[in-house]
Parts: structure tokens; C-alpha cells; sequence
């Protein structure tokens, strides 16, 4: 059901590096968003996670932890 609610065809609103910057939480702490090669990458304590365009400006991770992938 996930998958068929995914709108690949509504575009981010702004360019990768726009999205990247660092996003806190009261309880979950804080979250950095980078981007490299127009790819954009969630670090959040020791895990690191690529993000993939879901819909509009919802970006999911698929992808766990792997740090050979990362820059």
C-alpha cells in the first residue's frame, strides 16, 4: 500500500543541497541531512543512511546503515 502511495511524478520543490542542514528534535536529538553528487544523506548518531525521493518534498530511507557507500 506504501509503494502504491509513492508520487515519484510530484517533483522536490528545491535543488538536493536546499534539503541539506541539520533538523532537531526534542526527544530524537538532531539529525544532519548532506548531500553528495545530488544525493542526499541522513546521519543520526552513528547511523548513516541514503535518502531516495518518495513525493513532492517527502524523501524515505530504504537503504540501513552502510558506510562504504557514504563520502
Amino acid at each position: 500500500a506504501r509503494e502504491k502511495a509513492s508520487r515519484p511524478d510530484r517533483v522536490p520543490t528545491f535543488a538536493a543541497d536546499r534539503y541539506a542542514g541539520a533538523y532537531a528534535e526534542p526527544a530524537y536529538g538532531t539529525a544532519t541531512v548532506t548531500v553528495a553528487d545530488g544525493r542526499l544523506t541522513l546521519a543520526w548518531g552513528s547511523f548513516r543512511c541514503p535518502l531516495e525521493h518518495y513525493a513532492g518534498d517527502t524523501f524515505r530511507i530504504t537503504d540501513g546503515y552502510d558506510a562504504d557507500r557514504l563520502v
